[in-house]
């Protein structure tokens, strides 16, 4: 259904009397979902967005973005931006002004923050059938049975030497240690868990509605302290019958972090750049050979043999080349290679588990020294160069790359003080738009099938969640323990831009 902006505003952008200008407005704005709203006051009214964080209903926030306009004297800017968006219309455009979520999907978005040290607030920020629900709920598991739990992911199996006497009780007081195995059903059961503690009252109420009505986006949105909530495998939700995440026209699930300035959107359009990057210090832990670039060119087949895509090798992987390379402009940058989360003795710079409090080598106190997530680069000589976060962002901000990609091990976990300080939500204050990266160690042969199917949805205009999904469904059985590590981060709030702009198809 179109609208007609015609009547109560005049050509020159003004108010005509025969209505109150504050009512046309607020008629004309009841017409966006939810979401169009929030995009529409991103990208023109920011500091009005930056206020619908807490959660705010449609009338409400609608009530802010005026009055905000009645205090700064720009009613008049925002009928010239209604009209411009009804311009667009008429011109045949997209229909932003529709009752329903664009490309018959329906967005779910929650706010997840802890309360204490056992509970945990989950509040419906925009959701099928309006309002804002909200409900506080004890958390799905104490900080130590977590730490038990992922643990037990990261293995995959029960082997004592490698769980911690405590760790090995609390999974036998949960169920999930039945005498020296693992549950058979420990990823049902911890994603029930999970299922259980974010969808209940009136926002199990609008999944049940989204899903009679088509795909699901579902965006977990997290406080950059809320270190703990975003540990969790929230990808394994599971509602007692299937795991929503990886199955066909499931949910996609994708992570943001609260950051209070802009966004962006995401530009992807052919040709196609992407870098791969496969460091191999010669002292570092092995890795097969450079395998994952194959399955990239797969993937990417068809744009390939149409020059419509390009995927070029860092020839020496070193972070000064990386710096060289990126001024070439790229829209992905794909890392082949190992990552790390440690914090280092600023005295013999021996990296440590987060949880020491004193050097191994030397005796020196950690107890002030942070922890950062790092990527294992080459140096000059070949051997390892270990990068943080942080000097990693730096480079990497405002070059222009809209998707990073990691397949290094442990590339999505924070721990300690804040979210950031792991590598791919801190790449997001970095105005990288998305990141893929993994919240645990992928098997090589998991990574080779999910990378070339991430590609081959990406190349047929698949959005980036959409794309993740498949690729989380391609090592589905044959990696049972694999398939959930992929997380998605984002950090534009336009879900349709998170697809490439695959105009070639058009001629097939």
């Amino acid at each position: 259904m179109s609208h007609n902006f015609t009547f109560g505003i005049s050509e020159a952008g003004t108010f005509n009397m025969s209505k109150s200008p504050t009512q046309e407005l607020r008629e004309l704005l009841n017409n966006f979902h939810d979401v169009e709203l929030d995009n529409f006051c991103q990208d023109n009214f920011y500091e009005v967005y930056n206020n619908f964080a807490r959660g705010l209903r449609k009338d409400e926030k609608i009530t802010l973005l005026i009055d905000y306009c009645i205090r700064k004297r720009g009613l008049d800017s925002l009928v010239v931006l209604l009209k411009e968006k009804e311009s667009l219309v008429n011109k045949g455009g997209k229909n932003i002004f529709s009752n329903n979520p664009p490309e018959n999907y329906n967005y779910i978005k929650l706010q997840l923050q802890r309360i204490g040290l056992e509970k945990m607030r989950v509040r419906g920020i925009d959701v099928p059938g309006g309002g804002t629900p909200i409900y506080d709920v004890e958390l799905p598991f104490t900080t130590n049975q977590l730490k038990a739990i992922l643990k037990a992911l990261e293995i995959g199996k029960y082997i004592p030497s490698r769980f911690k006497p405590e760790y090995s009780q609390l999974l036998k007081d949960l169920g999930l240690l039945v005498g020296s195995h693992l549950h058979a059903d420990l990823y049902k059961i911890i994603g029930c868990r999970l299922y259980d503690s974010i969808f209940r009252d009136d926002i199990l109420a609008s999944l049940r509605i989204a899903q009679q009505k088509g795909k699901i986006i579902c965006q977990l949105l997290f406080d950059p302290d809320d270190v703990v909530l975003s540990q969790f495998p929230w990808e394994l939700i599971h509602d007692g019958n299937l795991f929503l995440v990886p199955i066909k026209s499931g949910i996609e699930l994708i992570r943001c972090v609260n950051i209070s300035s802009p966004l962006q959107n995401l530009v992807l359009d052919v040709p196609l750049k992407v870098l791969y990057i496969a460091p191999r210090p010669q002292d570092d832990i092995f890795l097969p050979p450079r395998h994952e670039k194959q399955f990239v060119e797969i993937g990417l087949e068809k744009l390939l043999q149409k020059d419509l895509a390009e995927v070029r090798e860092l020839p020496s992987p070193t972070f000064s080349n990386l710096e060289s390379e990126l001024r070439s402009g790229f829209h992905i940058l794909h890392f082949d290679g190992h990552g790390s989360y440690s914090k280092n003795c600023s005295n013999c710079h021996l990296a440590h588990y987060p949880s020491e409090v004193k050097c191994l080598n030397c005796g020196e106190p950690l107890d002030q020294e942070k922890a950062y997530g790092y990527l294992h680069f080459e140096n000059k000589k070949g051997l390892l160069d270990k990068v943080n976060v942080d000097d990693f962002k730096i480079l990497v901000a405002n070059s222009g790359v809209q998707i990073i990609i990691l397949t290094s091990c442990n590339s999505s976990i924070s721990k300690e003080v804040s979210v950031f300080n792991g590598i791919a939500p801190g790449l997001l204050q970095a105005n990288i738009p998305a990141v893929i990266a993994m919240q645990g160690s992928p098997t090589v042969e998991a990574m080779s099938v999910f990378v070339q199917r991430l590609y081959t949805e990406l190349s047929h205009g698949k959005r980036i969640s959409e794309a993740v999904n498949s690729g989380r469904l391609s090592i589905f059985h044959d990696n049972p323990s694999t398939w959930f590590i992929p997380t998605v981060f984002i950090r534009t709030s336009n879900i349709n831009s998170m697809a490439l702009q695959n105009k070639f198809q058009q001629g097939e």
